[in-house]
């Protein structure tokens, strides 16, 4: 479960980042972050999704080869 935590915590620090970082720039009013710096933030956004989906994959297929190793072990020493 300790994984799945994980991946919440990152995926809500990726989104304080994107916030904050939006914010910053919107205070500063500039008029030339707008293409670039928004360019930043939505690969950020898209990697760390990207990221956050290969980990919950790697997690679950873990999960699952673990319940398989069970259920095998069992059925070996029942057999």
């Amino acid at each position: 479960m300790s994984v799945y935590a994980g991946l919440i915590a990152k995926g809500l620090g990726v989104l304080v980042l994107v916030i904050l970082g939006v914010w910053g720039l919107e205070k500063k009013k500039r008029a030339d972050w707008s293409k670039t710096w928004w360019r930043w933030q939505v690969l950020l956004v898209v990697m760390a999704v990207l990221f956050m989906v290969w980990k919950y994959h790697a997690a679950t297929t873990q999960h699952k080869a673990e319940i398989e190793w069970k259920m095998n072990r069992l059925m070996i020493e029942q057999g």
